[in-house]
Parts: C-alpha cells; sequence; structure tokens
C-alpha cells in the first residue's frame, strides 16, 4: 500500500533523527519523501499526518493531502493538484496555459496562486467547467480571458494591489454577472472591475485608483469624468464605445493605454496633458470623427497605428520632445493635410504607412497626399523626400543675436557669430 510503503520512510527517518540528532535537517525528510514519491509512477500519493520533535526541539509537520498530479506552467512556476481538486501554484513569473491543466480541467474546483510578482497569461484557465473559486495575491498581473468561460466560478478574492486586471479575464463567468447585476459600475477595491452596463455620462467615484482593461468595452456611455485619484487605466478600457464624444485624461497618467479609444467612432474632443509621454498602439484607432487633437509638449512616442483610419483628422503637431513616430502611425487618415515635425531628429518609421492617405499595399510613393513641415536637414525632410511627399520648411524668426535659433542669447551665440 502507497501509504504504509511512505510511512515506513518516516518512521525510518525519525528514528535516524532520534539517533543522530543535530546534524539532520528538515531538508533531509522531505527529500526521501519527494524521491519515494518520484518511484511510485505517478500514482496518487497520501502523506498522512506525523510531527516529530528533533533534538533542538524543533518541530517537523506533514499535512495530511492526497497529491493528485503536479508539473510546471512556468519557467518558474509550478503546480500541485490534490484530490479536493485543489489547485495551487507556486513561484514567481508567467504561469501559463498547459496541456496537464487543460485534460485536469473537469477536476479542478479551486484554484490558489501563493506568490507575489506571478502573471496569468492569456486564456490560462478559459473554460475550467468545474472551476469555483480563485484566490489571487498581491501585485498579480491578469491578461485578458484568463478565466473566460469558466461557468462554476462564485468566488473571486481580488487583492487590493494589482498590477494589471482585464475585465475579459472574466468574461462568461457567474462572478462577474451577478456584480453586474447588482451596480452597473463593479467596483472592488478601489478598482473599476466593469463598466459595460452604464449608459450616457458616467462619473467615476473620487478614490478610484484603476480602471481595469476592456471595463467598458462596447458601453454606451456618451462622456466619462475621472477623479485625480486615478493611477492608471487599462488596455482597451473604452474600446468601441460607440457614443462616447469627449474625454479628458488626467494628469496623474503617463500614457495612453493601447487600444484605449479604438473604433470609438463619436470621438470628437480629447484632452491630454503634458503628463503623457506615450500614446499606445491603436489607442485612437478608427476614431472616424475626431478632428484635431493637441499632442502634449513632453510627447515622447507614438505607437504603431495610434491613429490609424482616423479618416477626420487634419492637422497634426508633432512636439519636438517626440523620439519616435513607429509603423502606421497615421496610416489611411484620408483628410490629413498637413503633419509638422517640431523636432528634426525624430525618428520616423521608414515606410511609406508610417503617414498615409490611403490603404498601402505596396511600396509605391505619393501614399500620402498632404504636406510635412519641419526644418531644412530633419528628418522629416528626408522622410517626405523618400516617399513623394511635398515637404515645407519651417522658418524660424530669432530674437536678435539669436544665432542658433534656440530662443535664447548666450555664449554659444557669440560662440557660432566668431565663427561664421
Amino acid at each position: 500500500m502507497v501509504t504504509t510503503h511512505i510511512q515506513e520512510h518516516l518512521i525510518f527517518q525519525t528514528n535516524y533523527i532520534n539517533t543522530e540528532g543535530e546534524s539532520i535537517m528538515k531538508e533531509r525528510l522531505i527529500s526521501i519523501i519527494t524521491a519515494t514519491a518520484m518511484t511510485l509512477s505517478a500514482m496518487p500519493f497520501t502523506v498522512s499526518a506525523e510531527t516529530t520533535e528533533t533534538t533542538d526541539n524543533t518541530a517537523i509537520s506533514i499535512d495530511n493531502s492526497t497529491i493528485k498530479a503536479y508539473g510546471e506552467c512556468g519557467a518558474n512556476t509550478k503546480w500541485t493538484l490534490d484530490s479536493n481538486g485543489k489547485l495551487t501554484i507556486s513561484g514567481t513569473g508567467n504561469i501559463a496555459k498547459t496541456d496537464e491543466l487543460i485534460e485536469l480541467s473537469s477536476e479542478i474546483k479551486e484554484i490558489v496562486i501563493e506568490n507575489e510578482n506571478t502573471q496569468i497569461e492569456y486564456y490560462a484557465f478559459q473554460n475550467f467547467p468545474s472551476l469555483e473559486s480563485v484566490k489571487l495575491p498581491n501585485s498579480i498581473w491578469i491578461d485578458t480571458y484568463a478565466f473566460e468561460g469558466c461557468t462554476s466560478l462564485t468566488d473571486v478574492e481580488i487583492p487590493k494591489n494589482v498590477s494589471n486586471l482585464s475585465t475579459s479575464a472574466f468574461y462568461n463567468t457567474p462572478w462577474l454577472e451577478n456584480l453586474k447585476k447588482e451596480n452597473d459600475l463593479v467596483i472592488i477595491n478601489d478598482m473599476v472591475i466593469d463598466g459595460t452596463n452604464c449608459k450616457g455620462d458616467i462619473e467615476i467615484p473620487n478614490g478610484v485608483t484603476m480602471i481595469c482593461g476592456d471595463a467598458f468595452y462596447m458601453s454606451e456611455i456618451t462622456s466619462v469624468e475621472l477623479p485625480n485619484t486615478i493611477k492608471s487605466i487599462g488596455a482597451g478600457a473604452f474600446n468601441s464605445c460607440q457614443n462616447l464624444k469627449e474625454f479628458t485624461i488626467p494628469d496623474t497618467l503617463e500614457y495612453v493605454p493601447n487600444v484605449m479609444f479604438a473604433s470609438c467612432i463619436s470621438l470628437e474632443k480629447v484632452v491630454l496633458p503634458n503628463s503623457i509621454i506615450k500614446i499606445g498602439y491603436m489607442s485612437f484607432a478608427g476614431c472616424s470623427k475626431l478632428e484635431s487633437i493637441k499632442l502634449p509638449d513632453n510627447l515622447m512616442i507614438l505607437d504603431p497605428y495610434a491613429f490609424s483610419e482616423c479618416t477626420s483628422l487634419k492637422v497634426v503637431n508633432i512636439p519636438k520632445n517626440t523620439t519616435n513616430i513607429y509603423q502606421f502611425a497615421f496610416y489611411n487618415c484620408s483628410s490629413l493635410e498637413e503633419v509638422i515635425v517640431e523636432s528634426i531628429d525624430t525618428i520616423i518609421f521608414d515606410s511609406n504607412a508610417t503617414i498615409s492617405s490611403i490603404k498601402v499595399e505596396s511600396d509605391e510613393k505619393n501614399a500620402y497626399t498632404g504636406k510635412i513641415s519641419g526644418y531644412k536637414g530633419s528628418t522629416a525632410e528626408k522622410y517626405a523626400n523618400a516617399y513623394g511627399i511635398t515637404f515645407t520648411e519651417i522658418v524660424t524668426t530669432s530674437e536678435k543675436g539669436d544665432a542658433n535659433c534656440d530662443g535664447n542669447v548666450n555664449m554659444a551665440d557669440a560662440v557660432l557669430i566668431m565663427q561664421s
């Protein structure tokens, strides 16, 4: 019998501890149990409760449990499943979808993630039919669809400190659906978990610190007032809100998240604070009524597709602090008349689709019918020449004595004048 076989080793090891005294450590006991278990060829095994005392009065306790299966779900994460359907995950790093856990999914009733600084990857526990409860640690990162379709899930313990959480992680679960029945705006631990049932003008209560990814996806809201307590907004938070007309981002944020306003076809006005240094992937893609937007002075990065297919956008002024404009940033902006680039060395991704008036299918020139304005010898001029785009030079009217046109008169100007 498996239990008897392991108990014999426990008795042997206990006697060994009693005779040899303090030279024997707890780790040796555990290693013998582990080695014995490995010889059982993946059979379920039971460890009976045993408590022994070493000569230094240190108690070694082994809990009653039946380990049904175990394995790895990431480079530094491991799992064990017991006979009660409890899946325990330990370690830090990524928790990935695995074939072994999918095969056992009908037996898993409870998931406990023990360690902080872990990330549950996309679809990791999707469609686990028997899963009833989930306990999450602080500093957890939960990707989209992680628990989607878990039709028995009714209890989720959300910690106060969450690195990232997407509402779609819990789509089609009784837990989320029950919360939405209680309140259109679902708030847990100062986080907006869901607002997809909200309509019209809404106000987020003071004290809320996070709006989760996809929180208002396809809702019927027309405007949102955010408190200055907001610290983060997740990707796609307002994606496809087709009635949303205006939005002001608080100065507590440093970036516009990926897909934040994608396909908000009624969005006409957006106010971006100077705290914003990055506009993410597809942030404003498909905002077909957005005619103008003032980019913040401190903006550094425009990610791919940031303003793609903004078909009403007419003029864009790229601030002098912007270092990178990535591919497709202004793709298929059919009404775009002018792009003004204030810096001489902003890196513009080398593709005719980075700034275009049409859907580009090849490397042909003249994909953009508007003009680019910039300084002579700048990267903007080089980009315009490379793709047959009209270039207009920005001529600076400098203060008397401002030889280098930097807006200041100082020793640098004197040196430049002497050299000339």
